[in-house]
C-alpha cells in the first residue's frame, strides 16, 4: 500500500478516535506539535525514518516523547500504533493529511506560496486576503523561500498552480526569441 493511502487511512482513524472523545482540538495542537518536531528536529527526523531501531525501542521512545510533550491520549495512541506496525516512517504524510482533514472541516483551504525572499506577516496577509476573496473560503497559506525563481510568486491552492516568477518569466522569453512555442 502506498504511503499516501496509509497516511489517509491512519490520518482518518486518529482523527475519529479524537471525535470519540471529543479531543480535536487538543489533536489539532499535537499534530501541530509534532509538525514542528519534524520540521526543527534532524535528530527526529532521522528516528522516525531508521529501520535500524527497533519496534520495541521505538515503542518506547514514542511513549516517552508524548509523556513529554503532553499529548493528548488518542496521539499517544497513534504514536503506538504506528511504532507497533513499523510505521513511523510515515508520521509527516499521517501528520500531513491530518492537517488536511482539520482544514477541510474547517472549511479552509491551504495555500503554497513561494518566493524568492521571506513575506513578511503584512505580504502573507494581503495574499491570504486575496486569495479568500477569490476562492470565498478561509485560506491557511504556508510560505516557502526558493530564490532560483529571482522574483515574484507562485501559489499552489490543491491542484491550481499561479506561476508568476520572474524564472518563468524569462523562461518563455528565451523561448520566444529563440522561435520554440512559448507555452
Amino acid at each position: 500500500m502506498a504511503v499516501g493511502q496509509v497516511a489517509q487511512r491512519y490520518a482518518k482513524a486518529w482523527l475519529d478516535a479524537a471525535r470519540e472523545k471529543k479531543a480535536l482540538e487538543a489533536v489539532a495542537s499535537d499534530c501541530q506539535s509534532l509538525l514542528s518536531m519534524i520540521k526543527n528536529s534532524a535528530d527526529f527526523s532521522a528516528f522516525l525514518a531508521s529501520p535500524l531501531i527497533s519496534q520495541a525501542d521505538q515503542a518506547k521512545a514514542v511513549a516517552a516523547i508524548a509523556k513529554q510533550s503532553k499529548f493528548h491520549e488518542v496521539t499517544a495512541s497513534l504514536l503506538a500504533v504506528l511504532a507497533d506496525n513499523r510505521r513511523l516512517p510515515a508520521l509527516p504524510a499521517v501528520l500531513e493529511a491530518a492537517r488536511a482533514m482539520f482544514d477541510a472541516a474547517a472549511g479552509t483551504v491551504k495555500a503554497q506560496v513561494i518566493s524568492a525572499t521571506v513575506l513578511d506577516e503584512g505580504r502573507i496577509t494581503d495574499i491570504r486576503a486575496q486569495l479568500k476573496k477569490k476562492m470565498g473560503v478561509e485560506v491557511a497559506v504556508e510560505s516557502k523561500v526558493d530564490p532560483s525563481i529571482i522574483g515574484g510568486l507562485i501559489v499552489r491552492v490543491g491542484s491550481k498552480m499561479i506561476d508568476d516568477s520572474v524564472k518563468t518569466k524569462l523562461d518563455r522569453m528565451a523561448r520566444r526569441l529563440s522561435g520554440r512555442n512559448a507555452a
